[in-house]
């Protein structure tokens, strides 16, 4: 279960949230979330979390100060994954909106998706030998990952299948026609582990074509990538090369469910135009989340990442190979 610990403190000073012209105050809500800021128990910090171990004067006091508690973000039934819990968050509900994470990807750079395309997320991972060592290249930077996604479109994408660029080690893959119905495992998931023992599977026979079909983009990736000039440069630098393309996340796009998030948007747009209120801003290390689906939050701001964090697995400048999850 992905839990998050709430904190919140409301102000009522006109002079930190009044209306301008003079117009009585109105509560405003700033929402921080520390999606996986717990981390893990370091031992030479003596076993505890970084979060433990780091000075927190300003959250201290916040806590001291408001009221503390816990929320069950993720809905009985839904895989705890950063976009069910913070889309959640903010209000929305799973059981009518969520579609996976490929169709918030698209959205987020802007691809248009038709009835009946499969949109997958996908990572360039970095792989040595049989093992995923790391799900971001190292958090590769976008310039580079976007030499890399299209030099697969010379020579993978035809008129069903199609990769497009989004931000650092996220990527987009549209198949026209594709079955949903997969097994996928994130790679941030399973590092340190043989990949090979993840690859996508159907889930029902009809989706076995869709699931050949990825597992070869997989393949034919591990020979492409390595070979690329980009790649030997950085192993000429004594970087690890990018050389595999992995599937995370495949959901068949459904317009009806883009549809919720804008309808769900709107709603909730007018209630706080009747409140006094006004649009949402987001920023987040997740494109998908910081830029949402059309008419998700219109104030978000693109670019605002925040990926000040090292790679945990490789501890450095790695790259790898793409992958369909």
């Amino acid at each position: 279960m992905k839990n998050k610990t709430i904190v919140s403190q409301e102000h009522t000073a006109p002079s930190l949230i009044g209306r301008a012209g003079g117009e009585s105050a109105s509560v405003r809500h700033l929402i921080i979330l520390g999606d996986g800021m717990a981390d893990w128990h370091v031992p030479s910090l003596g076993d505890k979390t970084l979060l433990q171990y780091a000075d927190t004067p300003a959250m201290d006091w916040l806590a001291r100060n408001g009221r503390c508690g816990l929320l069950k973000t993720i809905p009985d039934g839904f895989h705890p994954g950063s976009e069910v819990a913070n889309s959640s968050i903010l209000g929305y509900d799973q059981h009518i909106v969520y579609e996976g994470r490929g169709p918030l990807e698209a959205a987020s750079i802007g691809v248009d998706l038709e009835e009946g395309d499969l949109a997958l997320r996908c990572n360039l991972v970095c792989i040595e030998g049989d093992i995923l060592k790391n799900h971001s290249c190292g958090r590769i930077e976008t310039e580079e990952g976007d030499v890399l996604i299209r030099y697969l479109n010379e020579h993978l994408a035809n008129e069903r299948v199609h990769f497009y660029t989004g931000v650092q080690y996220r990527h987009l893959l549209v198949i026209k026609g594709g079955d949903k119905r997969l097994k996928c495992t994130p790679p941030h998931d399973v590092p340190g582990q043989p990949w090979h023992q993840f690859e996508i599977e159907a889930e029902v026979p009809e989706a076995e074509e869709t699931a050949v079909l990825l597992r070869e983009l997989v393949r034919r990736s591990q020979e492409l990538l390595p070979a690329h000039e980009l790649n030997k440069e950085r192993a000429r630098e004594g970087k690890d090369p990018r050389r595999r393309e992995t599937g995370r996340a495949a959901h068949e796009k459904q317009r009806a469910r883009q549809g919720a998030y804008a309808r769900h948007h709107r709603r909730g747009k007018r209630r706080r135009d009747r409140a006094g209120g006004g649009d949402g801003l987001v920023l987040h290390p997740l494109p998908a989340l910081a830029h949402g689906p059309q008419g998700h939050v219109p104030g978000s701001r693109p670019g605002v990442l925040g990926d000040g964090h090292r790679d945990r697995v490789g501890g450095g400048d790695h790259a790898g190979i793409l992958r369909v999850v």
